[in-house]
């Protein structure tokens, strides 16, 4: 096993697809191919390699089959893990913290805003189905929920922990 150092971060698994044991994975560098390589994944601390025996497009985002991972039973403690490959793998010219690394966790605790209309705190989020949906925390305790569609998100600042929003005129009415 390789140590800590001397492994990359290319990606993650994001959620199951269907019950033959395919993820839906992001892939932070298009220029590292995933099909027919070995990856390392976290499990209980220590770092697995597993093959990816077949790979796919998904809308901008990959559906991986690893060997030996038959099922969603099987590949369901993989999910939201972070996928590595070895360091002298990584094609020259490529650095760490170049690929589009910002997952949706990553904003989980940042304050939300309509606008300039503040709506609370992103308290996690359910990508479970086909449309992934933040769960906001209103000051009061009320939670609600809002799509983490892209073409709704203004702009977001991981300095200050913010996201602002731009929703459709009355649905955060819905929620609130």
């Amino acid at each position: 096993m390789k140590p800590e150092a001397e492994l990359f971060p290319i990606g993650y698994f994001l959620k199951l697809h269907g019950y033959k044991g395919e993820i839906e994975t992001v892939a932070d560098y298009d220029e590292i191919p995933l099909a027919g390589r070995w990856v390392m994944v976290d499990r209980d601390g220590l770092k697995v390699p597993f093959h990816v025996d077949s790979c796919r497009p998904k809308g901008s985002n990959l559906l991986v089959k690893l060997r030996g991972v038959d099922s969603d039973r099987e590949a369901k403690p993989l999910i939201r893990k972070e996928i590595f490959i070895p360091r002298e793998e990584v094609p020259e010219g490529i650095e760490a913290g170049e690929g589009d690394e910002f997952y949706l966790s990553d904003m989980v605790g940042f304050t939300a805003y309509d606008g300039p209309t503040l709506l609370g705190t992103i308290e996690d989020y359910d990508d479970t189905t086909d449309n992934t949906l933040f769960n906001i925390r209103r000051a009061d305790g009320h939670e609600f929920l809002i799509p983490a569609a892209p073409d709704l998100i203004e702009s977001f600042d991981s300095d200050l922990r913010t996201v602002t929003f731009n929703l459709p005129e009355g649905l955060a009415d819905l929620s609130l």
